[in-house]
């Protein structure tokens, strides 16, 4: 097993959008992991339809796939942790009455929480190029949960820190109202607002709403952060 296995390893059963948080849907032993399957089904109108019930960092981000396409490339099945509560909205959105209601035809497939089958290339710039193109012409503000994996925020201050911006107010904590710890850090640049938030997971508003509602709402109102 080489450095990177270990790591992968290491990992595995880490919530990548919530690295201190609880991974869901894990199998509890050999007997659960037996019955542990990737797909669900669902009928609709009397069709059955396939939907993916578990998505991980290897949806997500490339790297974390290593191990998985390895394992199927010699034969094995790679374990599939899916840590996301998805389940419930899963079967709610294929539920018949909601298709119906939400206007969705029968020949659709069914409601997955990604898409198997759009086509696109990824890029190295991502959406680096969006805040180059726009610069002197709308303020920018980009924030980022600090226990999140998938985008973790030391990768998002390196590739903001090569727009060679200027820094108009250095790193400093920010607070909520009445509340004795920072909310998060904020930096200043020309024309671009960097925050953090602080124990925010991927969906920084589900994991600290308050805090990032703080943000938010005073970035847009002009009003101290």
């Amino acid at each position: 097993m080489n450095l990177y296995d270990t790591f992968a390893s290491a990992v595995e059963k880490v919530n990548v959008y919530d690295i201190f948080g609880y991974c869901y849907g894990l199998p509890k032993n050999q007997k659960e992991h037996a019955l542990h399957h990737e797909r669900g089904l669902t009928a609709v109108n009397g069709q059955i339809k396939s939907y993916k019930k578990a998505f991980t960092a290897a949806d997500y981000t490339p790297w974390a796939s290593y191990r998985q396409r390895r394992a199927a490339k010699n034969g094995g099945v790679g374990e599939v942790p899916p840590c996301v509560y998805g389940d419930p909205l899963l079967a709610w959105m294929n539920q018949a009455d909601v298709r119906k209601a939400m206007h969705i035809p029968d020949s659709y497939p069914a409601w997955d929480m990604c898409s198997e089958t759009i086509n696109y290339t990824p890029l190295q710039i991502g959406s680096q190029w969006i805040y180059e193109s726009l610069k002197g012409q709308y303020r920018m503000i980009h924030f980022s949960g600090d226990t999140d994996g998938a985008v973790p925020t030391d990768g998002t201050i390196a590739w903001i820190e090569t727009l060679n911006r200027t820094v108009k107010a250095e790193m400093r904590p920010y607070f909520v109202k009445n509340e004795p710890t920072p909310a998060g850090y904020i930096t200043e640049y020309d024309g671009l607002t960097f925050a953090t938030v602080h124990g925010a997971g991927h969906m920084a508003p589900q994991f600290k709403p308050k805090e990032t509602f703080h943000l938010i709402f005073n970035w847009i109102n002009r009003t101290p952060i």
